[in-house]
């Protein structure tokens, strides 16, 4: 492969130099910053008097904004060299942004929605037939607010009812895209049918995760696709179903839009929903059982006993597939030989387990609250092998950040205060007393791996932004007692009591002279800023060694730019198709 700016291997080498250059900051926790002086691992020159303001590090971040909003932000003294570099190194390495502020020159992927196609017919198909991802426009560079993109396009009425803006974003454009790639797979029916003596072929979208059936629903009854849908939560499937019936009966009073994009538009074609948890162990055989359950009845070859494989062809659909799901979904795509065409908008990186000695049985969830530095993942292609890239939890769970969102945050900071920023700093402060806590009662001890549980252990709070300190601690540690590595310590009672003013004053005084519950937030913020700018290159290397495992199989495949990342942040989409 051609090592150019516009070929995958130019930016795979790009990151795997960026991730490994940077990998302590990456592997490390923002909640350990004051137990870990997690600020040892940041260059000298980032944390010179006077330290970065909070306009500083939304210019940081800016790369993920317009080039207006970047030219907004006033910075009041230059900023190390050191800093720029790494802040044009981590743009740089970004998938999800199709463009780039303040930089005159930019890489040939982030100017087109469709990256690293392998094939010219796939990609003239997309951005011929696909609207937004042809060429650009204005709007995708200038940068509109989200309320206008979500005005700008909305689902019709009957498929709008219980679905959020977002969701309604991402069931537009991955229906279309479906849809576009349905019609590419149709245009080679002739040849199939002469290679299947005469058998007419259909197609079954396959909507693995379907939740309840958003998606499955307009790819049915608007765009004319025959979809079957897998969802493992039952209740999500009753749902389903209900709106399914809901929306057949409100198309049935009404007439079909000449303006419809299929003939079949519109037309009751009832999507059809099945039980089932995908994992990485599930078979192509009983995705084909399941199909041919759900077909009984509705399709004449499946009552003539026709085999399912001689007359169907299965279009893989995952919007969203949660970790394992997605590597689920991509193994299906590899082995089976009916299913012959996928689009996969995976997240949740950091429960997806590549790794066979962490989780044997292949649950999806199953590891609760594992050690950053355990290795979870292994690349997949042969490409990546070669570097001998091993990612941990602490790295994949950095790569499912949004940083539009945080954006915003910082924006409100500036603008009506930074109540909302305190938990970072009480989050951190009440590592540091357990971690000191530990060390007095001497019952845990941490080497290598082997690392106090609590600090892993998520502990969102609602409200925390209206709370002091011991408020919110004291939800904290009533959370971890809760731990089941926790449960059977028999100091559990000491290391969680609660914490005495004298503790937390003796610790901030620790931490430096003039900290105090005012200010520990901020250090911490910035600590997880310049972590964060990481996760668009953590996730590209998620994304290209999916890409490039399949390509290196024959698969014709690209990476598209689906959603606008201000929206939906976890917005490439993975198509692949058998040649």
């Amino acid at each position: 492969m051609l090592n150019t700016l516009s070929s995958p291997s130019y930016l795979l080498h790009h990151t795997i130099q960026l991730v490994r250059q940077y990998s302590t900051l990456l592997e490390s926790y923002v909640t350990s910053y004051y137990a870990d002086n997690a600020s040892d691992l940041l260059p000298k020159a980032w944390l010179m008097q006077p330290g970065l303001e909070l306009n500083e590090l939304c210019y940081l971040l800016s790369l993920h904004q317009s080039a207006d909003y970047s030219l907004s932000i006033k910075l009041y003294r230059p900023l190390p060299l050191s800093l720029l570099a790494y802040r044009m190194a981590c743009g740089f390495a970004q998938l999800n942004v199709d463009t780039l502020s303040c930089t005159s020159s930019k890489a040939s992927w982030q100017g087109f929605k469709v990256l690293f196609c392998n094939s010219a017919e796939l990609e003239e198909w997309l951005t011929s037939r696909v609207p937004f991802l042809g060429a650009r426009t204005s709007d995708s560079i200038n940068g509109d607010s989200s309320q206008c993109l979500y005005e700008q396009h909305k689902l019709p009425a009957p498929f709008r009812r219980h679905v959020t803006p977002k969701k309604e974003h991402e069931i537009l454009r991955q229906a279309l895209l479906v849809r576009t790639v349905a019609d590419l797979l149709a245009c080679r029916i002739s040849s199939e049918k002469s290679a299947l003596c005469g058998c007419v072929i259909d197609r079954l979208v396959v909507d693995v995760g379907c939740g309840q059936g958003h998606l499955s629903r307009y790819l049915s009854f608007f765009h004319g696709l025959r979809v079957i849908n897998l969802e493992a939560d039952s209740d999500h499937l009753r749902k389903a179903y209900k709106f399914d019936r809901e929306t057949r009966a409100y198309l049935n009073k009404k007439k079909p839009r000449p303006t419809s994009p299929s003939s079949r538009a519109l037309s009751p074609i009832c999507p059809h929903g099945q039980p089932l948890r995908i994992t990485t162990n599930t078979t192509a055989d009983q995705i084909v059982r399941l199909v041919s359950q759900a077909q009984s009845g509705e399709d004449e070859k499946s009552r003539t006993g026709e085999p399912l494989e001689n007359s169907n062809r299965l279009f893989l659909n995952g919007l969203h597939a949660c970790g394992d799901l997605s590597s689920a979904i991509i193994k299906l795509m590899t082995e089976s030989s009916v299913v012959d065409s996928m689009v996969l908008v995976g997240c949740c990186y950091m429960k997806a387990v590549l790794n066979p000695s962490v989780n044997g049985d292949g649950d999806i969830g199953t590891r609760r609250h594992p050690v950053p530095s355990q290795t979870l993942w292994l690349p997949q292609s042969n490409t990546l092998k070669s570097f001998d890239i091993r990612v941990s939890y602490a790295s994949l769970e950095a790569a499912c950040h949004s940083i539009p969102d945080y954006i915003r945050r910082l924006e409100l900071a500036l603008t009506k205060g930074h109540l909302h920023l305190r938990v970072h700093g009480f989050r951190a402060l009440v590592e540091l007393l357990l971690e000191r806590r530990c060390r007095a009662l001497a019952t845990l001890k941490r080497a290598g791996t082997d690392d106090v549980v609590f600090r892993f252990v998520r502990c969102a709070v609602k409200y925390a932004h209206t709370m002091n300190f011991y408020e919110y601690s004291s939800i904290i540690l009533n959370r971890l007692a809760s731990v089941q590595q926790l449960s059977k310590m028999s100091q559990k009672s000491e290391l969680l009591r609660p914490f005495s003013v004298d503790e937390v004053e003796d610790a901030l005084r620790s931490i430096g002279a003039n900290m105090s519950l005012d200010n520990i937030w901020f250090p911490v913020v910035r600590y997880h800023v310049l972590r964060l700018m990481l996760a668009p290159a953590m996730e590209a290397l998620l994304l290209l060694d999916r890409l490039l495992s399949l390509q290196e199989q024959g698969y014709s495949c690209c990476l598209v730019r689906l959603f606008d990342h201000r929206i939906s942040p976890r917005n490439i989409a993975l198509v692949a198709l058998k040649r």
